[in-house]
């Protein structure tokens, strides 16, 4: 048997290699690693595009503060959006289309074949379908067999078209008037894959006095367009779909044609939610006389009257000085503007109105009308 002497010699031995050996790992990996490592560790911020990373296995756990490069991001999105993506081309005696001369520029809406056409000149719905066919990013060709040519206010028509046979396509997260907020960061992609980062400043609407029942609205963005950007569709970074750039460089929300769209898929005719009234945005104005610094407050002109006759607002017994404040409990302010809640719903559903009268809050019921 060992004597307890000798035994307490080995372990101390052991436990002087053992101390050795880590300090030389640490010095070796300190070299291997330099000192921009440990300036990125103190300050908590890890750049994994530094040379230091390229051929390690990195796990960050509770991090704060990682940051992803803007291009990397642009470059990540703009790929995602492939497979959503389609041309419009003029069918012809050739039996061939040439990819980087298509007649537009579009997106897939849904599922089962509707697509999103900028930039078509033709506007005849009849003459679309029996001239046009889509070629998917995955270069199958599809014939149509509906289409819907809405004019949005600006410059140019929106066709909204559908692909004969198609099933199972990819689609896009639609982005909402809710969502939809200054400093929300924006890519725009051309129809030849340029592509051009920017934010949203603000929803511009062109008239002071605005009517329920049509979203006249476009997006102001950082930055100013070019002409290569004329008919380019607009996402965030998540690649959900926002709108589109029309003829005139404007941007247009998707929810400036969603009513029309949906209105025809399930009723076959095009037309837009009417509450019958035209309004004054509080969040964009100072009215001395009222206490309310937001909502809309029913006001009219000689050729705009508060009150549209016949409308199912004078109906439901509105009048002109009403200030309308929530819809179905959702506030308007300023990032939410009456138009633009109405936007969501259809024609023939029934909405909650809250509204404020000479100072005492009221409720009705309006079911909707329609607006062609």
């Amino acid at each position: 048997m060992k004597k307890p002497a000798n035994l307490f010699i080995i372990i101390l031995i052991t436990l002087v290699f053992g101390a050795t050996a880590g300090a030389l790992a640490s010095i070796a990996t300190t070299s291997v690693i330099g000192k921009n490592l440990t300036d990125l560790l103190n300050s908590k911020e890890l750049d994994l595009a530094n040379s230091v990373y390229d051929k390690a296995n990195l796990v960050i756990s509770n991090a704060k503060n990682v940051v992803v490069s803007q291009d990397v991001k642009i470059e990540e999105t703009a790929s995602s959006l492939q497979p959503v993506l389609v041309s419009a081309f003029k069918n012809n005696t050739t039996g061939y289309y040439v990819l980087e001369n298509a007649d537009a520029f579009g997106l897939i809406l849904s599922n089962d074949g509707w697509v999103l056409l900028n930039g078509l000149k033709d506007t005849n719905t009849a003459e679309i379908i029996k001239n046009y066919s889509i070629v998917s990013n995955d270069k199958k060709v599809y014939p149509l067999d509906k289409a819907l040519v809405l004019k949005i206010s600006g410059d140019g028509n929106l066709v909204l078209a559908h692909l004969k046979g198609a099933l199972n396509l990819p689609v896009r997260k639609m982005m909402g008037a809710y969502d939809l907020k200054p400093g929300t960061s924006v890519i725009l992609l051309s129809a030849d894959g340029k592509t051009l980062l920017s934010s949203m400043i603000s929803k511009k609407r062109p008239d002071i006095i605005l009517s329920s029942d049509r979203p006249d609205i476009h997006l102001e963005i950082s930055n100013p367009l070019s002409d290569e950007f004329k008919n380019a569709l607009v996402f965030n970074l998540g690649g959900d779909f926002i709108g589109w750039v029309d003829g005139s460089k404007a941007v247009r929300p998707n929810y400036t044609f969603l009513p029309a769209w949906r209105a025809y898929i399930s009723k076959s005719k095009s037309v837009f939610p009417s509450l019958g009234v035209n309004y004054l945005n509080l969040s964009t104005i100072k009215a001395p006389a009222l206490n309310i610094d937001k909502g809309a407050w029913l006001k009219g002109d000689a050729t705009h009257p508060a009150i549209v006759p016949g409308g199912v607002a004078e109906k439901a017994g509105l009048l002109e000085g009403d200030v309308i404040t929530r819809i179905n409990n959702q506030e308007l302010d300023q990032n939410n503007d009456l138009a633009e809640l109405l936007s969501v719903y259809m024609a023939g559903e029934t909405v909650n109105v809250t509204y404020d009268r000479a100072g005492v809050v009221k409720e009705l019921e309006i079911t909707l009308g329609e607006s062609k």
